[in-house]
């Protein structure tokens, strides 16, 4: 679900899209560097379709990924704004430091593709 580093805060700030995720799928965010960006996502998601599903959220190859299913009830063509939305929350995730939220962080190669701003990226592997 959300790491021990930070549980109690950062779970009662998440609850919205962690309700948003199904019961039988597993409970997971990304580290806490993007926490305004996902709840920004998620309040215009809604504006659009406010019973929408969070299926999964996760970083990968140094940006934010974002998976949903419309509601039902969604209205024609929800889909394709709600895409919109999603794709541009992921290319702003780039210049995000996934860590701690800092502006202007770039993808760094430490084994893994990570968006790190230059204090994070030196806290977690040296110099990148």
């Amino acid at each position: 679900m959300i790491a021990a580093r930070n549980a109690p805060e950062r779970l009662g700030r998440m609850r919205p899209l962690l309700d948003r995720i199904p019961d039988h799928w597993g409970k997971y965010l990304p580290d806490p560097g993007w926490d305004d960006l996902l709840l920004d996502l998620d309040g215009r998601l809604a504006e659009i379709d406010p019973s929408y599903t969070l299926l999964q959220a996760k970083e990968k190859f140094g940006t934010l990924r974002y998976y949903v299913s419309a509601s039902d009830g969604a209205a024609p063509g929800s889909s394709d704004k709600m895409r919109d939305l999603i794709v541009y929350a992921e290319d702003k995730s780039a210049h995000i430091c996934e860590v701690c939220g800092a502006d202007g962080a770039k993808a760094r190669h430490t084994g893994w593709i990570k968006t790190l701003c230059d204090d994070c990226a030196g806290n977690r592997h040296g110099s990148a």
